[in-house]
C-alpha cells in the first residue's frame, strides 16, 4: 500500500556518419534522469532515490551492395532498481545500484527483392548488478549477480500475397549464470524461464484500406522454473 511519485527526464545526441557510399558510422549517447519517491502508507516512511546514468552505443554499417547491409554494434543500458513496476521502495531496494545491460552485436540486413526482408544477427549480453535477496530472509538484497546471455535471432518478413504479410523468426539463447548466488544458484546454470529455442510466425491480412486482421502463434522449448535448475 503505497503512494508514489516518478520523475523520468533522458535527452540524448547521436550522428550517423557516411564515410563512404558502402561505410557508416553511428555514434551516440543518452542520458537519463530517474528520480522515485514512495510513501508506504501503512508506516508513513517515505524514501527517495534518484538514478541518473549515461548510456553511450556505437556501430559499424558495411553496405557491400545496395541490398545487403553488415554490421556491428556495442550498447550499454540499465534498469533502477526498483525494477520495472514503480510501485514501491524498500530498505533493500533503496540501497542497490542499477542493473548494468552491456550487448555486443554482429548482424545482417539483405533485401532479397522489394517484398522480402531476411534479417540475422548474433549477440552478447552481460547483465550486472543483478539483486539477489538475503538468503537471512531480512528483506536486503546484494547486487553481485551476474548473467551472460549469448544468442541468434533471424526472420524472414514478406508479403505472399500484396495484402498477406507474413513474417517467420527464429531465436537461439544461450542464458547462463556466472555468479554464485546461493548454494544452489552457481555459475553455469541456466537463467530461469529461457528457453533454449523460440519459433514465431505471424500474418497479418489486409482485407480493404480499412480493415485487417492479424494472427500468429509462437513456441517455447522447455526451461527451468527457477535459476537452481
Amino acid at each position: 500500500n503505497s503512494k508514489y511519485r516518478l520523475n523520468v527526464a533522458s535527452g540524448y545526441v547521436q550522428d550517423q556518419i557516411e564515410a563512404t557510399r558502402w561505410l557508416q558510422f553511428f555514434v551516440g549517447a543518452r542520458y537519463d534522469s530517474f528520480d522515485m519517491s514512495a510513501l508506504d502508507q501503512n508506516t508513513s516512511i517515505q524514501r527517495n532515490r534518484v538514478d541518473e546514468k549515461i548510456s553511450p552505443r556505437a556501430a559499424l554499417i558495411v553496405k557491400p551492395i545496395d541490398t545487403v547491409s553488415l554490421y556491428t554494434a556495442w550498447s550499454v543500458s540499465y534498469l533502477p532498481a526498483s525494477g520495472d513496476q514503480f510501485s514501491a521502495l524498500s530498505p533493500g531496494t533503496l540501497i542497490l545500484q542499477p542493473q548494468k545491460f552491456e550487448q555486443t552485436e554482429i548482424g545482417a540486413k539483405w533485401n532479397i527483392n522489394p517484398r522480402l526482408l531476411f534479417t540475422a544477427a548474433a549477440y552478447e549480453l552481460i547483465r550486472t548488478n543483478v539483486p539477489i535477496a538475503d538468503p537471512r530472509g531480512n528483506g536486503l538484497f546484494f547486487a553481485s549477480g551476474a548473467h551472460n546471455i549469448r544468442g541468434f535471432e533471424t526472420a524472414l518478413t514478406g508479403y505472399v500475397t500484396p495484402d498477406w504479410q507474413s513474417v517467420a523468426g527464429y531465436a537461439y539463447t544461450d542464458a547462463k549464470i556466472t555468479s554464485a548466488t546461493s548454494p544452489t544458484i552457481v555459475p553455469g546454470n541456466r537463467v530461469q524461464l529461457v528457453p533454449y529455442n523460440q519459433f514465431s510466425w505471424w500474418n497479418k491480412y489486409q482485407f480493404n484500406p480499412t480493415w485487417a486482421a492479424a494472427l500468429g502463434v509462437i513456441y517455447f522449448s522447455d526451461s527451468f522454473a527457477s535459476s537452481d535448475d
